[in-house]
């Protein structure tokens, strides 16, 4: 796996591919812990993937170029804090909806 990163650190696409497919199942169960939903779980993982794959090669060394960084629990951290505020956005948005209605409803005069 260091070679990989190393790999990875230096700009090749392809040593991304492979830590997607040697992560994406562990990050998609880590996800699906919190989402509970299967399809929510993987986006959660692409936002993260996505985050990962579009950072410069200068941001890549710099997190994850020294002997002590670790990039498999970067994306572990990453996809857990991602998943908790899927999770709550999600709750205040079903919590806010019938709040919302409700208003609507009182200020709309009913002509029928």
């Amino acid at each position: 796996m260091n070679t990989l990163i190393q790999r990875f650190t230096q700009g090749d696409p392809e040593a991304f591919d492979e830590i997607y497919k040697l992560m994406a199942p562990r990050l998609k169960a880590m996800a699906y812990r919190y989402c509970r939903h299967a399809d929510n779980a993987s986006d959660v993982v692409q936002d993260v993937l996505a985050k990962l794959a579009a950072m410069s090669v200068e941001a890549r060394i710099e997190h994850f170029g020294g002997a002590d960084d670790n990039l498999e629990g970067w994306l572990m951290v990453s996809v857990k804090h991602r998943a908790m505020d899927f999770v709550k956005i999600e709750e205040n948005g079903r919590k806010k909806s019938p709040e919302v209605r409700s208003n609507i409803a009182d200020q709309t005069l009913n002509l029928s």
